[in-house]
């Protein structure tokens, strides 16, 4: 039999997330890819198959429910929900299904200019097959203030994730960049992830 091999290439243009604060302890939040690139190429020894779609990505809408300090304290701890809207042009994903989940997430100030964030997260969505799945994310990641340069840092750290799904294997990357703070609302980021093994991405620039 014919050995197939699958490549999938995604870009994520623009992709913008706005977050406003309704109350001391709440915050909405919501976010879009304005424009999603992908290209999918089938090779079996015979030849090639390759395929370029575009469009506009999901909608995401969410709220973040600060039980301690906020995200100016020392310490914040919160809860965050958010709802995947099938919004993406029919072309790019193979299922239009509604996807939502909670999650848990922790901030700590530690000597050294060193800071962790620590992300626990369950997602429910509903497969092909009509049935619903449920996935556990972690997440954890360390930052550190660079010397000489003010307000820019250095990350990082691990990504995980389990599906309850059979077909599903355990996926893991490393993730690693820098994030330059323009002021107290906007700040600029730029990393790599890495895929460990599973169905991550070998390499997410």
């Amino acid at each position: 039999l014919p050995i197939w091999q699958r490549t999938d290439e995604s870009w994520d243009i623009g992709r913008t997330w706005l977050e406003y604060g309704l109350t001391d302890k709440l915050d909405f939040r919501a976010g879009i890819t304005p424009w999603n690139i992908r290209t999918e190429t089938l090779k079996d020894p015979t030849g090639q198959d390759s395929r370029t779609r575009s469009g506009v990505g999901n909608v995401m809408l969410g709220g973040k429910w600060s039980l301690l300090d906020n995200d100016s304290g020392p310490n914040p701890l919160s809860v965050v929900g958010t709802i995947i809207l099938p919004t993406a042009s029919e072309r790019l994903v193979r299922h239009n299904n509604l996807e939502g989940g909670l999650g848990v997430q922790y901030e700590r100030q530690l000597p050294l200019r060193l800071q962790i964030r620590a992300n626990s997260s369950f997602t429910l969505s509903k497969s092909d097959r009509g049935c619903w799945n449920s996935c556990f994310n972690n997440r954890l990641v360390v930052y550190r203030e660079l010397p000489y340069i003010a307000n820019l840092s250095a990350y990082g750290g691990i990504n995980t994730g389990v599906s309850t799904s059979p077909r599903e294997p355990v996926n893991a990357e490393f993730l690693t960049g820098v994030i330059y703070q323009l002021n107290h609302n906007v700040e600029l980021s730029a990393g790599s992830t890495f895929g460990v093994n599973g169905n991550a991405y070998d390499f997410g620039p």
